[in-house]
């Protein structure tokens, strides 16, 4: 039996993780040119920066 709602919420969850991972790996190129105040609020540049250096 398909069952739709098990396969969008799987998808939503994976797309979140990448959406995560894209904030994590382009943060810091992006907050020199745009302002991105939601990333710092979440502390994922801090994040990204201690785990770059």
């Amino acid at each position: 039996m398909y069952k739709a709602p098990a396969f969008y919420k799987k998808l939503s969850e994976m797309l979140q993780e990448i959406v995560d991972e894209m904030h994590l790996r382009l943060g810091p190129a992006l907050r020199g040119r745009y302002q991105m105040p939601e990333l710092d609020e979440l502390g994922v540049i801090e994040l990204a920066k201690q785990n770059l250096s």
